[in-house]
């Protein structure tokens, strides 16, 4: 299935790449602390905008990759050193869902982090020799670094002196966005392009273009600062938004957990007599049509749309059939009691034979029944939220996933779904956490990466706001 890929996630393709060059710049960093107060912010996520456009600027000239990673990381470490001292400067206590340096370490060893940061990006610079870059070209990309470092000094030093002024002009305001935001996104471009070999006219449209999208950026923020109120900006909406929207999930799963328990008691139901009444062709696999025929056989009807959603919740290979290992899971309780027994109990009829609905003794086909509306309640409810949030001007799904993922790590773990739910003063069981877990980790590996995170966030239906 096609789905319209943000910027952001695009550009995350080269997160890992860059996150290595990040680590080997401060890993021998000493002391022990100015090394974890310097890791803080980077280690608490970001869509690492700017660096991928700097290696994204390199490849559009026809260079390498790795001719801009090493640049491409000293423009996050610069944007890093910036937050660090702009918390400072403002007080604000958290950054990225996270405490903020100073909060952690204090001033001092704070403003010490963010000048390590700001070292560091000019050595990264200076050693993207190793990668088989120039001289020639390492010159002017370093030039054009130290001077986007210069302007945003001064941008932020403008921001300060308008706070006490009730006549900025317009032209006053763009110089200083310019500088505070846009020169930096500028330099990531423009310094990707020139070491990845562009031609003079490709490096200064590369720039302009870094230029346009800092610009863009800033008017919109500021924009919102004036135009929204504090609990509509604020990340901590879109979190608090996110976790109610697990809340419900976790309600409504509870209820189709509880009819999967009393289904897998049931001693004369099996996984394999299930799967032979959707199994229509007798192929050994289950489409989105078997689903909606088996549906309406059970007197529920439902839509195409609606069958693909049940497809896809438990199609992990995403082939858009149902193998006999996949439907289980359609059926399988968390419960291990339940699921031990039926796992235990053998299936009555051959395999291969289609079995009809009257197949299953009344107390039993009212449990199936059960089961198959909670699977379609909570499907729908999983698709509405989707859609919901995803018609949200304020929801990213990097951000969302940065909110969850509390160590930076790459993966979300049970426990990261525990401290998001409890933050919002819910606490889930481990039945609850074990039911989220099944829904986000495809592979069944213990882990939910961002692409399975992406997946199970991203609708999966037209659009229905």
């Amino acid at each position: 299935m096609e789905t319209k890929l943000e910027v952001t996630e695009i550009l995350k393709r080269y997160s890992a790449d860059i996150d290595q060059e990040i680590t080997r710049a401060l890993e021998a960093v000493d002391p022990e602390t100015l090394r974890q107060a310097s890791e803080h912010l980077v280690k608490a996520g970001g869509k690492k905008l700017r660096p991928s456009l700097a290696v994204l600027s390199a490849e559009a000239v026809g260079g390498k990759v790795e001719s801009a990673l090493k640049t491409g990381a000293a423009v996050e470490l610069i944007h890093t050193f910036s937050l660090i001292h702009d918390d400072i400067m403002d007080q604000d206590e958290k950054r990225r869902g996270k405490p903020s340096v100073h909060v952690l370490w204090g001033e001092p060893m704070a403003i010490l982090a963010g000048d390590t940061l700001f070292s560091k990006a000019f050595a990264s610079v200076m050693k993207s020799e190793e990668d088989g870059v120039t001289p020639e070209l390492i010159l002017p990309a370093l030039h054009t670094v130290v001077d986007s470092c210069v302007k945003i000094c001064e941008g932020q030093a403008l921001d300060m002196g308008f706070a006490e002024r009730l006549d900025v002009s317009e032209d006053e305001y763009l110089i200083m966005i310019y500088k505070k935001t846009a020169a930096l996104i500028a330099a990531a471009t423009k310094s990707g392009a020139i070491l990845g070999g562009g031609t003079p006219e490709q490096v200064e449209a590369l720039s302009e273009y870094g230029r346009l999208i800092g610009m863009a950026f800033q008017i919109q923020d500021d924009y919102l600062d004036v135009a929204s109120s504090e609990e509509d900006l604020g990340k901590g909406f879109e979190e608090e938004e996110l976790a109610e929207s697990l809340k419900q999930l976790i309600h409504l799963e509870n209820r189709l957990e509880g009819a999967k328990e009393a289904l897998a008691l049931r001693p004369n139901f099996t996984i394999h007599d299930a799967f032979k009444i959707f199994d229509f062709s007798a192929y050994a696999r289950v489409g989105t049509i078997d689903v909606k025929d088996a549906y309406a056989s059970y007197g529920i009807p439902i839509s195409l749309e609606e069958a693909r959603l049940i497809v896809s919740r438990y199609d992990r290979d995403r082939d858009e059939v149902l193998r006999f290992d996949e439907f289980t899971d359609m059926f399988f309780p968390v419960d291990s009691v339940a699921g031990a027994a039926l796992d235990d109990r053998s299936h009555r009829f051959p395999t291969g034979y289609y079995l009809t609905p009257d197949i299953l003794d009344p107390v039993t086909r009212s449990d199936f029944i059960k089961v198959l509306n909670l699977t379609l309640d909570v499907e729908n409810l999983a698709e509405d939220i989707r859609q919901r949030h995803s018609s949200r001007p304020l929801f990213n799904r990097t951000d969302a996933f940065d909110a969850i993922n509390r160590f930076g790590d790459k993966f979300i773990t049970r426990n990261d779904f525990a401290d998001l739910l409890a933050k919002h003063r819910f606490f889930a069981t481990n039945k609850e956490l074990s039911s989220l877990m099944d829904r986000f980790d495809k592979n069944k590996d213990g882990l939910v990466s961002y692409s399975e995170f992406v997946d199970e966030i991203t609708p999966h239906s037209p659009i229905r706001y």
